[in-house]
């Protein structure tokens, strides 16, 4: 962009852009940008290196972590939600300054200072996003989502038939009416856990994070596929790593929508709970959303009531380090266990 006419080249210059090479060991900008800095001049840097259309914040290159290292200059995180036409406004979030330098000082080598460093900055910027996308109105009709919001409205309706339902605490009402994303989970035992939280949270466009095996095969279960999808199921392949599964997922957090995941990733037919997966930890650290964790326990006869148990709302994990995932999914079984705990006592 920089050298493709001289005119833009001029109005670059006149804005201070530092001109960034295309070769990858071409490290002279960030002499540059260190000169600036040790002048007093603020400099403003993009870690993704080039245009995100879909606002996916995956990848961050840590170059500007090792500048701040060597300058010691703080680092102001910001994100803008890329809203600049007519009639829409773009909103911009400012967070607090970081001092890699402190936040870096336990680690010992440079890569490991950069990768944290890193993995700090853009946890702190997808906070960011994520409460400048819970201050955006979400539509309440669109024909995109008639179905879900009919499918909702149909087992908020018929819920006395199917199943009834019975919070243990009165203040746990406050969830059922909590704005913004965050991730509900909650034991496996039947499959009509689905329903019944779909149900639950019938105010809210609910997701279910759903196995490729209850949408069957493509060809024979199309009909299947076509009102699983349009009740809000997303498709997730398993045993593999759905890139897709996961991005849909994120696209769905960042929207300001809940996402419901069963941690077990199957029915346990044998109401335990064990073998829990990091699927859930690994979407929260990616989106810095929390999570809800709730118990469901069924009654001995056909016309008892599920009684629902929420614990309290997790916090996500501190980074995307599998030691951090691990940590977060061990928390959420143990959150998980307590309910049960508690449940079994209650009744």
């Amino acid at each position: 962009m920089y050298h493709k006419s001289k005119g833009l080249q001029f109005l670059l210059n006149a804005f201070g852009a530092i001109p960034l090479s295309q070769n990858p060991y071409d490290f002279s900008w960030m002499d540059q940008v260190k000169n600036e800095l040790q002048k007093g001049h603020k400099v403003l840097l993009f870690p993704e290196a080039h245009f995100i259309p879909n606002d996916d914040l995956s990848t961050f290159y840590s170059s500007y972590v090792q500048i701040a290292l060597d300058t010691k200059a703080p680092i102001l995180p910001l994100y803008t939600n890329g809203c600049y036409g007519f009639p829409k406004r773009n909103r911009v979030m400012i967070g607090v300054p970081m001092d890699i330098t402190s936040l870096t000082q336990k680690e010992k080598s440079e890569h490991d200072k950069r990768h944290v460093g890193n993995d700090l900055v853009r946890t702190r910027i997808l906070t960011l996003r994520n409460a400048t996308h819970r201050r955006e109105k979400a539509s309440w009709f669109s024909f995109q989502n008639l179905g879900q919001d009919l499918a909702r409205i149909g087992l908020y309706c018929h819920s006395w038939i199917w199943f009834r339902l019975k919070l243990e605490h009165r203040e746990d009402k406050q969830y059922l009416k909590k704005e913004g994303d965050y991730i509900i989970v909650s034991n496996h035992t039947h499959f009509r856990e689905p329903l019944i939280l779909i149900r639950l949270f019938w105010r809210r466009r609910v997701f279910v994070l759903t196995a490729d095996v209850v949408f069957g095969i493509p060809k024979e279960k199309k009909l299947r596929a076509f009102a699983l999808r349009h009740i809000g199921c997303i498709k997730i392949v398993r045993g593999t790593m759905d890139l897709a599964a996961i991005h849909a997922c994120s696209h769905i957090l960042q929207s300001g929508r809940p996402l419901i995941v069963f941690p077990e990733g199957h029915i346990q037919r044998d109401e335990t709970l064990s073998g829990f997966r990091d699927g859930a930890a690994l979407i929260a650290a990616r989106n810095q959303s929390p999570i809800l964790p709730i118990y469901l326990k069924y009654p001995q006869h056909w016309w008892g009531r599920v009684h629902v148990t929420f614990g309290p709302l997790l916090p996500p994990p501190e980074s995307n380090t599998m030691k951090s995932i691990q940590a977060t999914t061990k928390e959420v079984m143990q959150s998980l266990q307590t309910l049960e705990s508690k449940a079994k006592e209650n009744a």
